[in-house]
């Protein structure tokens, strides 16, 4: 006894299968573009941050062949002083 072919649920069963197939690389594609989307603002927002450093930096530079940075320096950092300043010490601050 030989089973006949029914070619219809065969087209239908490798149509349901392809259409699985498409709409699950369709899925993948599109959470792949999302993750894209994220890094890449997050990559954005990096470099927005380093141009900011870099502006900063250049900004400090510049500062670097002025005398006035020579002297906040040494009046920051070191505690110096110009001859004919006077220091006042305030004895109620602990």
């Amino acid at each position: 006894m030989k089973r006949k072919i029914n070619y219809k649920r065969v087209t239908v069963f490798i149509l349901v299968l392809l259409t699985v197939y498409f709409c699950n690389m369709h899925y993948k594609a599109i959470l792949d573009n999302v993750n894209i989307k994220n890094e890449s603002e997050k990559i954005a927002g990096l470099l927005e941050t380093e141009k900011k450093k870099n502006e900063e930096l250049k900004a400090q530079q510049e500062n670097l062949d002025s005398d006035e940075y020579y002297e906040k320096l040494a009046r920051e950092e070191l505690g110096y002083l110009k001859p004919e300043e006077k220091v006042f010490i305030d004895s109620q601050k602990k």
